[in-house]
């Protein structure tokens, strides 16, 4: 089969898709959700085009969104900053894929995982201690379907950077069960914000706009 032909694609991220519930997804009940292992699968058979950024969330294939010049710069200044502070206990993975559970293979733009998580063999990571996204279009799915998937599956710390806003929503202790972070406080330019779950981790947002 071609790359990328043959294939049903779901707009990702609808409004339709949002809540974290499998019922929110429009005609829940006939949807044919893929697994992780199916879908890791055909990108291993080499279904889908190189050039095709996707990522799989809650069984939905979804297109991620393409990169400004300011957002990859802050990718870029994001991890040399925390790579430079990690112990030997950590990994920083880069736009790599994770797997949340059955059905989620997420590539978060910065995942802090431990280096156990980062030697598996079998599969991609499948928790982290902090996960990154940078988000300039994709905020609200981000801040919506991309939190409740972490939480979920109890990510301890994600970090929204807002790149118009030059500021950094914070989400802590994550609350299994209704796929929601307890704590949200934000990090404007000019604060240090600290990570909790990754020990003597700081970044000066002023750094890295």
């Amino acid at each position: 089969m071609p790359p990328g032909h043959g294939l049903l694609f779901f707009q990702a991220y609808t409004s339709e898709v949002m809540e974290p519930s499998h019922e929110s997804l429009p005609y829940a009940t006939r949807l044919r959700r893929l697994t992780a292992t199916e879908y890791m699968r055909m990108v291993d058979a080499g279904v889908f085009a190189e050039r095709e950024r996707l990522e799989l969330i809650d069984g939905v294939l979804c297109r991620m969104s393409p990169q400004s010049v300011l957002h990859a710069r802050i990718i870029q200044m994001l991890s040399g900053l925390i790579f430079r502070q990690l112990s030997a206990q950590h990994v920083l993975r880069v736009q790599l894929p994770l797997q949340l559970g059955e059905f989620s293979v997420p590539e978060p733009d910065l995942a802090v995982v431990t280096r156990e998580e980062g030697a598996r063999r079998d599969s991609h990571p499948q928790n982290a201690e902090l996960l990154i996204e940078v988000a300039r279009n994709s905020l609200r799915e981000d801040r919506t379907t991309k939190g409740a998937l972490y939480a979920r599956h109890g990510v301890a710390e994600f970090w929204l950077v807002d790149v118009e806003r030059q500021r950094v929503e914070v989400y802590r202790q994550p609350d299994v069960d209704s796929a929601a972070y307890a704590e949200r406080t934000t990090a404007q330019a000019g604060d240090v914000l600290t990570a909790q779950s990754v020990p003597g981790l700081g970044i000066a947002l002023d750094s890295i706009w």
